[in-house]
């Protein structure tokens, strides 16, 4: 992502679903509390590339079915993920899609 991000800056780039691979590759982090273990796998990364990359401003994380599927079955790794994508990208770098075509209407 920091070289397309970086080879194409007139474009921004949305990671849909902010790039969560899946519950079970947080697991890790989950069993003690992110105590010791904090990574989850590709939301980590792509966090990590934009706090060593600070002009990669042209990469949004999109929350959509990731905080959907986590805030109420993994409330502590919803909480997690989002403190990271803000601290990385900020608050104005989170953006808010949904899947309710998908999964029904979020009210």
């Amino acid at each position: 992502m920091p070289k397309a991000a970086a080879d194409f800056p007139d474009l921004n780039f949305l990671i849909y679903h902010a790039g969560f691979k899946s519950v079970a590759d947080a697991r890790p982090a989950l069993i003690d509390g992110f105590k010791t273990k904090t990574d989850v796998p590709w939301i980590s990364d792509l966090c990590k590339a934009r706090k060593n990359n600070p002009r990669m401003k042209n990469v949004y994380m999109d929350l959509g079915t990731t905080f959907g599927m986590t805030v109420i079955t993994q409330p502590l790794l919803c909480a997690y993920i989002l403190g990271l994508m803000i601290d990385a990208f900020g608050e104005d770098g989170v953006l808010w899609g949904t899947d309710s075509v998908w999964w029904g209407s979020p009210q």
